[in-house]
């Protein structure tokens, strides 16, 4: 969905029109037996496929929350997008289209005026995350063989990108840093490089300096994160902002207290 997201300015308030649009092409494309009309909806395409063929559909989506991460979106088109979701999941006709439905996103569903809309889903995140939760990072134990493999040195690797917490798991590594260590050969700040600090500067609100001063001293501050309304503009309250910071993967935590998890996101928040 960024691929969408990032030609927002091409599709305009047309966003969630243009993915229809073209999923729908490319199906048609893929069917060229089955006569459709000339502007069907996906969920019609995809229906008509499965009636014609008996065919289920597995779809993967990655990022479904991107259009709605998006600061410059406006309102409409996240209606749009919303309306497009309970029309593919939602509809009862359509449960007999797709074998089975994978999302990923950054930040969990519930809200986002989406409950209705995706309330038929198993959720998965950060905070709980079992049974998937070895799935979420590398392991200390496929971190090690690696370093072997690789002839890096672990305990500088566990410095640098340990530290997450998932679930029952006290040891989960930044999966993409730590491969951009080994082919760099060397552990340095890598998330900095992505852009990521656009995100994270919103957050850091002058009234939350006690915390933030805690964080970069090595310590740990009490989270509810039961307040969280699964929305990045709901960061209205300390918890609310900590949280979703949990969430967007700049600190650890287990059960009761964020931290910032390793040497990485220490140079990341003092920087």
């Amino acid at each position: 969905m960024t691929g969408f997201v990032s030609r927002r300015d091409v599709y305009g308030d047309n966003l969630v029109e243009a993915v229809e649009k073209e999923l729908s092409e490319d199906l048609r494309a893929a069917y060229p037996d089955i006569a459709f009309s000339g502007n069907e909806l996906l969920a019609n395409v995809l229906l008509k496929i499965y009636n014609s063929t008996k065919e289920k559909f597995i779809l993967i989506m990655d990022e479904w929350d991107a259009i709605l991460r998006e600061s410059s979106i406006k309102d409409k088109v996240a209606k749009d997008w919303i309306g497009f979701l309970r029309s593919l999941f939602k509809d009862e006709k359509n449960n007999r289209v797709f074998a089975g439905v994978y999302l990923t996103g950054i930040l969990p569903f519930l809200k986002y005026n989406t409950q209705s809309a995706l309330n038929n889903f198993i959720e998965y995140n950060i905070i709980s995350p079992n049974p998937i939760a070895e799935y979420l990072g590398f392991t200390k134990e496929e971190v090690q063989a690696l370093c072997r493999k690789h002839r890096m040195d672990f305990e500088e690797m566990e410095t640098w990108y340990d530290g997450y917490q998932a679930g029952d798991l006290c040891s989960i590594f930044n999966p993409n840093s730590v491969m951009m260590a080994i082919n760099k050969r060397k552990c340095i700040q890598y998330w900095g490089n992505t852009g990521a600090g656009d995100e994270l500067v919103p957050y850091l609100k002058a009234d939350l300096i006690e915390d933030i001063k805690t964080l970069l001293e090595g310590g740990s501050i009490p989270v509810k994160t039961t307040t969280f309304n699964n929305n990045p503009d709901d960061t209205k309250t300390r918890d609310k902002i900590f949280t979703a910071l949990i969430h967007l993967g700049f600190l650890s935590y287990d059960g009761e207290k964020a931290r910032i998890p390793n040497q990485e996101l220490m140079m990341f928040f003092l920087r």
